[in-house]
């Protein structure tokens, strides 16, 4: 289905491929998608929702196929709400174990590991070949009056502001390894979100980010981990 809407706006939409990890036929899968329908990564995939963990050697398959095929993993790597979903298999740092393994893996850690932002910070200042991006957080920060998920207490610092501004922080020369993303909310709001940062970041009397970095977040860092995508 997705390859085919594709095909209505060749250039403009790209598709990405759904799997889960641990069934025996993912890899086969995945190089079917790729090969014969043009997808461009794997994912977004939850491990936790899917009740494995991302290093489980069980998900090593499709790990050796994106890497020969040169398309990036993209994980929700961080935990979410449901009751009957295991913490355990929402660790980041099982990130960690995959990058270590597979360093010419490609891997994208989606709405920066909420709400482990800075062991996120961590794992992706460490490992070259691992990114973050920020998709969700400005509405779960209430920036985004259009998405349907609103936070019941407002608090742009917390949940955008400051998970950016840590990594700015913390990074030892690989600033450009932020994605800017959006998810259910119009995107125009959330790229608004992210573009006025520095504004809400100096009221409060706090450092702020170079400028130059927030455009190549929005505009260019994408390119270096979606590379099936025409620049």
């Amino acid at each position: 289905y997705l390859a085919e809407q594709a095909k209505k706006y060749p250039g403009k939409v790209y598709w990405t491929v759904g799997v889960t990890l641990t069934d025996s036929g993912a890899a086969a899968e995945v190089e079917r998608c790729v090969k014969e329908l043009g997808a461009v990564a794997i994912g977004e995939l939850g491990p936790g929702y899917g009740h494995y963990r991302v290093d489980d050697p069980r998900c090593f398959p499709v790990y050796e196929v994106a890497r020969s095929l040169d398309i990036p993993l993209v994980l929700h790597a961080g935990p979410s709400t449901p009751q009957r979903l295991h913490l355990k298999n929402t660790d980041i740092l099982a990130v960690d174990e995959v990058a270590v393994n597979f360093p010419e893996l490609r891997i994208a850690i989606c709405h920066m590991g909420f709400p482990y932002f800075e062991e996120t910070a961590f794992v992706i200042t460490k490992n070259p070949n691992v990114y973050g991006e920020i998709s969700w957080l400005p509405g779960i920060a209430g920036l985004n009056p259009s998405d349907p998920i609103l936070p019941t207490v407002v608090n742009p610092y917390f949940m955008l502001d400051y998970p950016i501004l840590y990594y700015f922080s913390q990074t030892f020369g690989t600033r450009d390894k932020l994605i800017w993303g959006t998810d259910v909310a119009d995107p125009r709001d959330s790229l608004n979100s992210v573009r006025t940062i520095n504004q809400r970041l100096e009221k409060q009397g706090l450092p702020t980010i170079p400028q130059d970095a927030i455009d190549r977040m929005i505009n260019e860092n994408w390119k270096k981990v979606f590379t099936k995508i025409p620049g």
